[in-house]
């Protein structure tokens, strides 16, 4: 099959990693050095949960937190950025500030790259702001086994299996409507890990760069280590799971094949499937709406519990509750002794 040419002429290279939370975007993002890729300075700091550092601008991830509030959008919503909510977000002059910051950014090298989770949410938004921008736009598709991302969601956030899958769902279908499909690629996190040499050489030749072979063997030796991956599971794994939607496997099974070069972004195959989950998704938004209402209420409800616990938790412990505690064992023996007092006889 023919593709088009990967190199238009005379534009400002912006290389994106989109992806999942705690799918591996920081690890491809850090590998992106090993392209020619360079970085802003303001970045977020390492974590407990993310110890090699996220390799996140802040200014970016100020951005999207500013534009989840304009939205009243939490950062596990399950359902898709609406284009009523993209027109907001225009009204509201977030694409004049969304081009102000990529011009800020796009001041030295040849290729500059950016990632953030909340990117793959909202990215209906940001591709109308690509669009109209003056920058060749590179996507690396960071993708990893549902399950895994489950299971570090459930470590770090208490989310369960389930809804974790859900939330994979709504970042991943969105992010794979590129702006120039030609330009962009899938990366699986495992395949990364086993074998990060051969994986920054085939995103390399997808974008037209080259190797350097010296920030590869600092990202290999010094950056990468086989215990960033904490857990494995097969596409068998998926199928068997009774508690996961159907899509959920039949999209990593997907991108599987885009991981693996068995198909591309640009093919038009691709570009129908797409498609078709996208649609698939779009119709459960009544049921993912449901699904957000009752586990917020859930989660409300444990807030107040855990919040009186801990106020039991202060009481017990104050001097005053146990100072005072033989008068309160006196007044409970008086009312076994002598019954209730005169003014609760008279009611």
């Amino acid at each position: 099959m023919t593709h088009r040419s990967p190199t238009p002429a005379n534009k400002k290279k912006l290389l994106l990693v989109l992806g999942m939370h705690r799918s591996g975007t920081s690890a491809l993002t850090r590998g992106m050095q090993v392209v020619g890729a360079e970085f802003g300075g303001r970045f977020l700091d390492a974590q407990k949960d993310n110890p090699k550092g996220f390799w996140e601008d802040a200014d970016l991830r100020n951005l999207h937190l500013e534009m989840f509030e304009a939205l009243g959008m939490a950062w596990n919503r399950l359902t898709p950025l609406s284009p009523e909510e993209i027109r907001r977000l225009e009204t509201l002059g977030y694409h004049k500030k969304a081009k102000q910051l990529l011009h800020s950014k796009m001041t030295k090298g040849e290729i500059h790259a950016f990632k953030h989770p909340r990117m793959a949410k909202l990215f209906p938004f940001w591709r109308e702001v690509f669009e109209t921008s003056e920058y060749d736009v590179l996507c690396v598709l960071a993708v990893r086994h549902p399950l895994s991302v489950a299971k570090s969601l459930a470590t770090r956030d208490q989310i369960e299996k389930t809804y974790a899958c859900l939330m994979w769902l709504s970042h991943v279908i969105p992010s794979l409507f590129v702006p120039e499909p030609s330009r962009a690629i899938v990366s699986d996190y495992d395949r990364l890990i086993s074998d990060p040499s051969l994986e920054m050489k085939r995103i390399a030749n997808r974008f037209g760069s080259s190797v350097d072979s010296d920030e590869m063997e600092e990202y290999k030796n010094d950056f990468l280590e086989a215990d960033l991956r904490h857990s494995s599971h097969s596409l068998k794994d998926l199928e068997q799971d009774p508690e996961l939607p159907g899509l959920v496997m039949e999209v990593y099974s997907g991108l599987l094949d885009l991981a693996t070069d068995k198909i591309r972004m640009d093919d038009p195959e691709s570009q129908i499937m797409f498609r078709q989950w996208a649609a698939k998704f779009d119709r459960s938004a009544p049921f993912l709406r449901l699904i957000e209402t009752t586990t917020a209420e859930r989660d409300h409800q444990a807030i107040l519990l855990n919040s009186a616990r801990n106020d039991l938790a202060w009481r017990d412990a104050s001097l005053s509750w146990k100072l005072t505690e033989p008068l309160r064992q006196a007044c409970t023996l008086k009312r076994k002794v002598f019954g209730p007092g005169r003014d609760s006889q008279k009611q």
